[in-house]
């Protein structure tokens, strides 16, 4: 399996109406969307629930909001918001918004997605999305905001937003002189990178690979990588899938 390297505003461009989507990375163990919508008031998709795979939100513009049992969650930059197997969750926006969707593990959503853009009739059941009426009862999705899960690390801070089996996902804010990763390999889980602030080189095959914001990498298992020193502040989102138990070693 081959590395992803997903520059900003480059993917696999898919449309509809109010929203624009680019498909940045599909892996059997991930798939990850960054979704722009244009307009408030985007309706999205109606309660549904994945029974096989986790569906999540990181928020990196404007906000999103979450319907939850006696109340609306209203997702702000920063904001991560997961959907565990089993649980019922639909989201809408109520300003002009961009937002990474990422599935773990990839059971058919990408294709799912493509067939909708091509307009063609398919059962969402046939790609694990189960849709269910307003009435039924419901768990909400978790949301984790910035600064709950935080680990100080000498170049600067860890933040652990979800630790599922099916994912892990961290904020990274490296703030001071860090010494990078040294080219490595996982056997059990794919790592991906997403650029949030600033900018970093990573190193695949010998070379390194220039991260603008924006910017997805993602290493399947068995793919040497490493992320090289930066030369100024850079904020990350990594997320390792499966977990294998990557979150809980943070702590440690």
């Amino acid at each position: 399996m081959e590395a992803i390297v997903s520059g900003p505003g480059e993917g696999e461009p898919l449309r509809e109406k109010e929203r624009t989507i680019l498909v940045k990375a599909v892996q059997p163990q991930l798939d990850v969307l960054e979704f722009t919508i244009t307009d408030a008031g985007y309706e999205g998709p109606g309660p549904h629930y994945h029974e096989r795979h986790v569906d999540s939100f990181f928020v990196l513009e404007g906000e999103l909001e979450f319907p939850a049992v006696g109340a609306t969650v209203v997702a702000g930059p920063g904001t991560y918001v997961f959907a565990p197997p089993g649980t019922v969750h639909a989201f809408t926006n109520r300003t002009p918004a961009r937002f990474l969707n990422i599935h773990a593990p990839e059971t058919g959503f990408v294709e799912y997605m493509r067939a909708v853009d091509r307009g063609d009739a398919v059962d969402p059941a046939d790609y694990d999305v189960h849709e269910v009426g307003d009435d039924e009862e419901r768990a909400d999705a978790i949301v984790s905001r910035p600064g709950v899960d935080l680990i100080e690390r000498r170049y600067g801070t860890v933040e652990i937003r979800a630790e599922t089996p099916q994912l892990s996902v961290m904020v990274m804010d490296i703030v001071r002189d860090w010494d990078g990763v040294a080219p490595h390999v996982h056997d059990d889980h794919l790592d991906s990178f997403y650029v949030l602030e600033g900018e970093i080189d990573f190193l695949l095959d010998g070379e390194r690979r220039h991260g603008a914001a924006g910017t997805l990498v993602a290493f399947p298992p068995g793919v040497e990588h490493g992320v090289a020193p930066p030369t100024g502040t850079v904020r990350l989102l990594n997320v390792h899938a499966p977990d294998a138990g990557f979150a809980a070693s943070l702590r440690r």
